[in-house]
């Protein structure tokens, strides 16, 4: 279950880290899975105990993947053929074409913008080879000299690294209390009170907002950053 939300800002902060944790222990086995499958799809299904076997008894390590090459051909027709969008009125809601079509265009813009980066294809590839895959939608200053902002859509860095609510049941993940996403980035130092006094002033900015906030924890010699959105 969701933890309820309290009002103190350290309360708040144990609260989210607690339901990171909750969430990231619970979908861990289909994590697992996730890159079990992907492996033996995409590189090997020859474990290193199977490896070591062979070996053994002088025996080739040999392997025939009929799995790589459907999975791959539908891959390819995708990417030749990806889906796209229509915007449409609300039945008896009075809307102006010309309204329709300036959504619908400026929505097939911002899918094309990801799709530059491989996103329709790559959420595909997933959902093939590992079972499941997830879209991201932010926004970005226009570029470093204006406030301006834009809206982009995005494959997730790795979809192991998302999470939700345990008790959303949708597909599409809209019933979740919160969501969050883990993302590596550069770290330069591995102290640990370092680490601490960041977690520190960032629950300390953390408001009762529907904004995205960091938060950063020590893994190895680096940093790993999650956003954390509540709906």
């Amino acid at each position: 279950m969701v933890d309820a939300v309290p009002t103190d800002n350290q309360a708040q902060f144990k609260r989210i880290k607690r339901n990171i944790e909750t969430s990231f222990t619970n979908f861990r086995k289909n994590n697992d899975r996730f890159h079990k499958f992907f492996k033996i799809v995409f590189e090997t299904a020859i474990t290193q105990s199977d490896e070591a076997a062979l070996n053994t008894m002088g025996k080739p390590i040999l392997e025939f993947n009929i799995t790589n090459a459907p999975i791959s051909r539908l891959c390819g027709e995708f990417s030749k053929q990806m889906p796209s969008i229509e915007v449409k009125a609300e039945d008896g809601m009075p809307v102006e074409p010309e309204v329709i079509e300036c959504v619908e265009n400026h929505l097939r813009h911002i899918i094309d913008e990801a799709n530059k980066h491989n996103a329709q294809y790559n959420i595909y590839k997933d959902q093939l080879g590992g079972g499941f895959s997830g879209w991201k939608v932010v926004t970005e200053y226009a570029h470093e000299l204006t406030n301006n902002q834009k809206i982009i859509a995005r494959r997730v860095y790795e979809p192991t690294l998302v999470g939700f609510d345990r008790n959303a049941r949708a597909a599409s993940k809209e019933d979740s209390e919160y969501c969050y996403e883990f993302y590596p980035t550069p770290f330069f130092g591995s102290s640990g009170l370092r680490i601490f006094a960041i977690l520190h002033t960032l629950s300390g900015m953390f408001v009762l907002l529907v904004f995205v906030r960091q938060f950063g924890f020590n893994r190895r010699n680096g940093m790993f950053v999650v956003h954390v959105l509540f709906f």
